[in-house]
């Protein structure tokens, strides 16, 4: 497949029936944030217009790193994460706001979540795509950089690591240290960091938020966003989120930054 050439998903792998887009058929699209369907995969998209300069979505599908090069994408500079946590727990929130974290800051971003049994408490992941050019590809990750588990029981019943880049790392919401956790990471032989992001919420917030100090916790050890352009960006987000609030914002802010203080090797 070339580059500009129109793809149309299949209707029985689509939720939609007209999720291709095709620089002949649709003019760019104005709004920066999209939901886009592909393959029953619904991915939140910030978009620019020069997105769509070639024209279209690619049909969904794992890329391996030699294709990539065949199809000239510097997979190099692409930070990818995936987030475990429970239904209930904030984890696909928290991919979303460091989607919009990272957009401010000028990366291209994906953010889209997987989900098992719709009930609170069930297991789900979701993932975040940050990258310096535009990224064509729209399907799981399978080898993320880094991992970030909201709910340390998750450790015994989902192999977290799995696909883990050795060269990467692991962020546990845990009062644990990281040596005490390794013994479940299923011989993972990278990084692995840990945070008590529920004391840290119950401080800041009153109540077990675990998302917020774990979005603050993957900030810093990634480094996929500038932890001050990150601060002064959540701040502004939050101040408009919680515009009938104004109580709650610098609780969060605080947690945010101790979180970044507080995540240990």
């Amino acid at each position: 497949m070339q580059v500009g050439e129109a793809v149309n998903i299949p209707p029985e792998q689509s939720a939609e029936p007209n999720a291709a887009v095709s620089r002949t058929g649709l003019s760019p699209l104005q709004e920066t944030r999209m939901l886009v369907c592909s393959n029953r995969w619904y991915s939140v998209c910030f978009q620019r217009p020069s997105f769509y300069e070639d024209g279209l979505f690619f049909y969904p599908q794992r890329e391996s790193g030699e294709n990539s090069k065949k199809r000239g994408l510097n997979m190099n500079n692409m930070t990818e994460i995936r987030w475990h946590g429970r239904g209930g727990q904030g984890a696909k929130t928290a991919s979303l706001l460091l989607a919009d974290a990272a957009f401010l800051s000028g990366k291209y971003v994906q953010s889209f979540p997987e989900y098992g049994p719709e009930r609170s408490g069930a297991p789900i992941t979701a993932y975040n795509r940050i990258s310096e050019q535009r990224c064509p590809i729209h399907s799981n990750i399978y080898e993320p950089d880094y991992v970030v588990v909201v709910d340390e029981t998750l450790l015994e019943s989902v192999d977290v690591t799995a696909g883990l880049k050795p060269d990467g790392a692991i962020v546990i919401n845990s009062a644990k240290s990281a040596e005490q956790l390794r013994p479940l990471l299923r011989g993972y032989p990278g990084r692995v960091f840990t945070i008590d992001a529920g004391a840290i919420s119950h401080k800041h917030l009153g109540a077990y938020f675990p998302n917020t100090p774990m979005l603050a916790a993957i900030v810093a050890v990634s480094r996929c966003v500038e932890p001050e352009d990150f601060l002064r960006d959540m701040e502004s987000s939050y101040r408009h989120k919680f515009a009938n609030k104004p109580q709650v914002v610098q609780g969060n802010l605080d947690c945010l930054a101790e979180a970044m203080r507080e995540v240990k090797e």
